[in-house]
């Protein structure tokens, strides 16, 4: 992801492939993928077919979220349920795969898991959107890369769905006019002043809360000791409570 967004920080930090280079990057990230072959093969054997299918469906997903990212680039217009179905594949379906796991090497109940499952895919959901507010509202000190990278980029984010959706007349032309070309002076100011002018950042912040409550509500379903649903919902609100 690093590598074919060109970024040369991620949460503050320096790219493997910015500290070190491509090729590095590369070798790093199939050596990490064997690895995590390695940790799932010590699975009990009457859950890991399970584990491995769950693996295998969400890097499907992981890789199809990513193309839909990259080929939205070049589309001046996408629908919120065209971004919903990327955020589901690139980031959903990474977290969602990830609490279903533990459900399954738990043995807990199908019901359980698949309250996880949907958790998981509602916190995936809601963390994507908190990264496409902080691009433009957060500090770039603390968030790690300068603000405006994804408007840039032409990253379809919520934000820009959002303000797509809702302008109309001069401000949609406006919209249109500064995402047709890159070269504009202060591009990044003007689209994040019109994302001001329609609300767009309370409206992320309220559907932020929106997939929150969502994954919190899949928890409650769980049948689990009181305590350790508390560690859980914890866990899913620090993920989103964050400014990196």
């Amino acid at each position: 992801d690093d590598i074919m967004d060109q970024a040369d920080t991620r949460r503050g930090q320096s790219t493997v492939h910015k500290k070190w280079d491509v090729n590095t990057a590369i070798l790093a990230g199939d050596a990490m993928c064997m690895l995590a072959y390695k940790y799932i093969s010590k699975c009990e054997s009457r859950v890991l077919p399970l584990v491995m299918d769950s693996f295998h469906k969400a890097a499907e997903q992981v890789c199809e979220g990513q193309q839909l990212d990259m080929d939205y680039e070049k589309q001046l217009f996408i629908t919120e349920d065209d971004y919903t179905d990327m955020i589901s594949c690139k980031t959903g379906a990474l977290i969602a795969c990830s609490m279903e796991v533990g459900g399954l090497c738990a043995e807990t109940s199908p019901r359980s898991v698949n309250n996880l499952f949907n958790a998981g895919m509602a916190l995936g959901r809601a963390f994507q959107i908190q990264d496409d507010y902080l691009d433009v509202y957060g500090d770039p000190n603390v968030f790690g890369k300068s603000a405006g990278t994804d408007i840039n980029n032409n990253k379809k984010t919520w934000l820009l769905t959002y303000a797509l959706r809702n302008a109309t007349g001069e401000n949609l032309a406006e919209l249109n006019r500064l995402l047709s070309h890159k070269e504009v002076p202060d591009r990044v100011e003007q689209v994040v002043f019109l994302y001001n002018k329609l609300g767009a950042g309370q409206a992320a912040r309220e559907r932020i809360a929106f997939y929150l409550e969502s994954a919190l509500n899949s928890l409650d379903n769980l049948v689990i000791r009181a305590e350790r649903s508390t560690v859980l919902q914890e866990f899913l609100k620090s993920l989103i409570d964050r400014n990196r």
